[in-house]
């Protein structure tokens, strides 16, 4: 039987309830001696080669960083998908002049070619052509990212740039916010 096979030297309490996912991982270590120091927040490090690239990108598209968005819309599953993204996009311009990088993986690149025919702003569809660390180094280089919780929102919490998430879904509080950089 698989109970059996379990063994355990030390049982963490964690408290019931809703926690963050970094709090319950921050008290998980803590029961087992060791500190962490609060808060825990992620940390993501990147090569001198990752900040060239996205300094060279936004160089040859002539993005100016403090207004330039980084923009990130795909999710794998239904319910984050969000329709009125040109809409939302199209205000922000019309108040700040904005410049869009769009970021996320293969199967992302077709809405973002359909933003970028769809808007009378500045857009780099770069989905598909970049890797993770390339793409948090053009996040570092936004003055903000725009997106719905995925990996690159956390990504923007570690680049400590400050993002504007989208939340749907039942767990909220779990996963995102946790930074005091990020408005939902």
């Amino acid at each position: 039987r698989p109970s059996d096979l379990i063994s355990y030297d030390t049982i963490v309490e964690t408290p019931a309830g809703n926690l963050c996912e970094l709090e319950r991982h921050r008290l998980f270590l803590n029961g087992l001696g060791i500190e962490t120091g609060e808060p825990l927040l992620p940390t993501l490090w990147l090569s001198e080669e990752d900040l060239a690239f996205a300094k060279d990108l936004f160089a040859k598209n002539g993005l100016d960083p403090s207004h330039t968005i980084a923009l990130f819309t795909g999710a794998r599953t239904g319910m984050k998908q969000y329709s009125r993204w040109s809409e939302v996009l199209s205000h922000l311009h019309e108040k700040n002049e904005i410049a869009i990088v769009y970021l996320g993986g293969d199967a992302d690149h077709a809405f973002g070619e359909e933003l970028r025919q769809a808007l009378p702003i500045k857009f780099v569809n770069v989905c598909g052509q970049v890797g993770l660390r390339r793409a948090a180094a053009i996040l570092k280089m936004a003055h903000l990212a725009v997106g719905v919780d995925t990996a690159l929102a956390h990504m923007a919490c570690a680049m400590e740039i400050n993002n504007v998430i989208l939340l749907g879904g039942g767990h909220f509080g779990r996963f995102l916010p946790y930074s005091p950089r990020t408005s939902i």
